[in-house]
Parts: structure tokens; sequence; C-alpha cells
């Protein structure tokens, strides 16, 4: 268990057992890179659906990431009727492009009541990789939750760069550090 808080309208772990959950993203390929395991352990509990913020064009090959993030979606389950890819100006894919979290926000807002999502997930503040597109969208995640009673919202924790590259040495150094006693 977390031993902080999590940000407002967005929890770390909460049961995620209502039907229709919305996975955002930023770009083609965060689906399978970030958000497969989750993605394929819910499959039977919840209806799926993700929205992609960008098309992934920031090297001039949108329309075939576009097409790579259906395919994706088909082989870990979520149908291409639930999947929607946003080709936004006000959302350029780029390290160095700032997305508006109003923005996104509005977006998200759009896809819970069209779609009558129960549950969002989406990155943490540090975006997994210190993307600042992810970053946005964490942020227009939780300007959206904020005002949002009857939808809640999970967050894929970052795990710090020396415990992604210890590998299996991981499991001992979580066992070590993570354990904690009543007092």
């Amino acid at each position: 268990k977390p031993s902080h808080k999590a940000s407002r309208g967005i929890s770390e772990g909460a049961d995620v057992s209502q039907p229709n959950v919305l996975f955002v993203i930023a770009h083609p390929d965060d689906e399978a890179m970030f958000f497969a395991p989750t993605i394929l352990s819910l499959l039977r509990l919840a209806r799926l659906y993700l929205i992609c913020l960008s098309v992934g064009n920031y090297e001039g090959i949108g329309q075939a990431r576009q097409k790579e993030l259906y395919a994706s979606c088909g082989v870990l389950g979520i149908p291409s009727s639930c999947v929607f890819i946003i080709d936004d100006p006000r959302l350029p894919d780029g390290p160095q492009n700032q997305w508006d979290r109003h923005v996104i926000a509005n977006m998200v807002g759009d896809c819970v009541r069209a779609n009558n999502i129960n549950k969002i997930i989406t990155f943490d503040e540090r975006g997994i990789s210190s993307h600042p597109n992810h970053i946005a969208v964490y942020h227009g995640v939780r300007v959206f939750l904020k005002d949002q009673p009857d939808v809640s919202g999970l967050k894929l924790i970052t795990t710090s760069l020396v415990r992604k590259y210890i590998g299996p040495l991981d499991a001992l150094y979580h066992r070590v550090f993570s354990h904690t006693t009543d007092t």
C-alpha cells in the first residue's frame, strides 16, 4: 500500500469493478508501452475504452501510428469502436510542445459523457517517462475529475530509474524497503 495520499481526484488503487473504464494516453504506443498489463487484467471486469490525445505525428508518421494503435488495441482486446484518436492542432505531439490542461479536460469530458465512463486510468504527475505530453494528460484528467463525483481516476505510478533497470533485483529491493510494521 502506498504510504502517501494520492493527488486530489486520482487515486492509486481504487476498485475498478465499474463497467466502463477509459484509458487516457498521449501517443500511439503508450497503450502497449505502459498500460498493456492493466488493460489485459481488466478485460473481463469492465468495458474498456481508450482515448489517445494525439496522432503521434512528431516524426511525420502519424497515419502509420494511428493504424498501429488500432491494431495494438485489437490485440489487447479493445475494439476499434472503443478507441478514439484525437488529431487537434492544440495538442501537437512532441516533447517541446506544452498541452493545455483545460483543452485535455474538455476532450476527456466529451468522451466520458458519450460513453458513460465510470473510471479513468492515465499517467501520474511524473508522466512515467517524464514526457511533457504525458504529464499534461495527468493534469488535464485531474482538472476534469475535480468536479465529477460519479467518475473516479487511477494513475499509473512512475517507477524510479534505478528500479526500472535492476530487473529481478527489484523484488528484493521492494521487499526490503517497503516492509512496514504496525505500531
